[in-house]
Order: C-alpha cells, then sequence, then structure tokens
C-alpha cells in the first residue's frame, strides 16, 4: 500500500544507535507530512516486527537497515527479507557511518534500493518521494552522501 496525503507514511528504521535513531526522527519532525516510524535495533528484531500481526495490517512503505547491527547484520537481514515474497517489494535504503565500495556494492546485489551515509541531510519528503518512485523502477538507486 502506498502512502497517501491522507494517511502516514510508515517508515520501519533498523537501527542499533540511539543517538542515529534521535537524529532520524528529527530529520522527519521537520516535515509537516504525516508518519509513523517503528524502530527495532537488530536484524533479528526485524522479522519479528514483519510477521506481527499489527505489522501485517499495514506493511512499511519503506525499510530503512543499518548495515552494522548487533547479531544480525544488515545485510544479512537484507538478503533474508528478499527471500520472502511479500516483502520484495517494500524499499530497502541502507543506512552506514561507511563509504565502502565492497558494502554498497553488496547491499545493490541483495536488492537494497539505496545508501545512506549517516549524518547526510535529507528530508522525509526525500525518502517518500525515493520509496514511492523505487516500487515502480526496478533499476532506481540512490545513494545519499555528506
Amino acid at each position: 500500500m502506498q502512502a497517501t496525503p491522507e494517511s502516514p507514511f510508515r517508515i520501519l528504521l533498523v537501527e542499533d544507535n540511539k543517538g542515529d535513531v534521535l537524529l532520524l526522527r528529527k530529520c522527519f519532525e521537520r516535515s509537516r507530512r504525516a508518519y509513523e516510524m517503528r524502530v527495532v535495533h537488530d536484524g533479528s528484531e526485524l522479522f519479528g516486527a514483519m510477521f506481527d500481526s499489527e505489522a501485517n495490517k499495514a506493511w512499511p512503505d519503506i525499510i530503512m537497515l543499518d548495515i552494522n547491527l548487533p547479531r544480525v547484520t544488515g545485510l544479512k537481514a537484507l538478503e533474508a527479507l528478499r527471500q520472502v515474497p511479500e516483502m520484495r517489494p517494500i524499499p530497502v535504503l541502507m543506512l552506514t557511518s561507511s563509504f565502502a565500495d565492497d558494502e554498497i556494492e553488496r547491499a545493490k546485489i541483495l536488492g537494497a534500493k539505496g545508501h545512506v551515509v549517516k549524518g547526510s541531510r535529507f528530508a522525509l519528503e526525500d525518502i517518500m518521494s525515493f520509496a514511492n518512485a523505487a516500487k515502480n523502477d526496478k533499476e532506481l538507486w540512490i545513494y545519499v552522501g555528506r
């Protein structure tokens, strides 16, 4: 389901760093657009969030997934996500503080739609536009650097 002006934009954020969660919330709160952000703290919690009964009522419009997570890394979580047919259409943006080309390339191969370097400037509207475009364009890739 795509967000409409009447419905909130749904974000599932997978991030273990509380400071990064706070920065993303502040970034998105500057928007006048309604959004809901659910936060889980590692790759294993991601699957609980995706398969609980509440999540199935409203799939996220986008998943923002940290690459460097405890227990199950972001890349391993992405690989597992792409094995579930119902989750393949959900755009995934990888979050990292790294500029490592091998991580970026691996994320592309696994089906991520973009890579955002933490601390980059972007707005909720940017993420919403990207998510809506990514659902219609199989080749779309976004890179947001500092």
